[in-house]
């Protein structure tokens, strides 16, 4: 059922993309900026693309941006699904699952951690898109859905 649902995504955005991508990057929180670099062929929202998850976080604009960058050609995902929104990691990785089904080799993940502390070290992680990982459900009670507008618990 998963393969058939990448499947129709990957054939979604075929539909509005002739492209062939070798590098799938997944913008994160305050890095959408970067989409605006990407010589667009193509940008479509996620509600359209069969199966992809739709993000709740407002600063992110829910768009898959596939076109040329750096004269690679790539497509871009301005804005993510968290586990804290109430998905399952499948629903998180499917996106990625149909970047690769599209033919990225290659994956950049950026995101908004960290703190103020000028001390601390930038970090790098590296790994090859479509590697074979166990991918486990994390339990937790940590994740909340937005119901009283506030999806983060409060900590004393």
């Amino acid at each position: 059922m998963l393969y058939d649902q990448i499947q129709e995504a990957t054939q979604f955005i075929k539909s509005k993309w002739a492209g062939k991508p070798s590098i799938g990057i997944v913008l994160g929180t305050g890095l959408g900026a970067l989409a605006s670099d990407i010589q667009a062929e193509a940008a479509i929202s996620y509600g359209e693309i069969p199966h992809f998850p739709h993000s709740t976080v407002q600063s992110h604009a829910g768009r898959l941006v596939c076109g040329q960058l750096g004269g690679k050609t790539v497509m871009a995902m301005e804005g993510r699904v968290h586990f804290y929104e109430g998905y399952s990691m499948q629903s998180i990785t499917f996106p990625i699952r149909v970047m690769k089904a599209l033919g990225c080799s290659s994956l950049i993940v950026s995101n908004a951690v960290g703190g103020l502390n000028p001390q601390y070290r930038n970090l790098l992680w590296h790994s090859k898109a479509g590697s074979r990982a166990s991918i486990e459900q994390p339990k937790t009670q940590l994740v909340r859905t937005s119901q009283d507008g506030n999806r983060f618990w409060e900590f004393l």
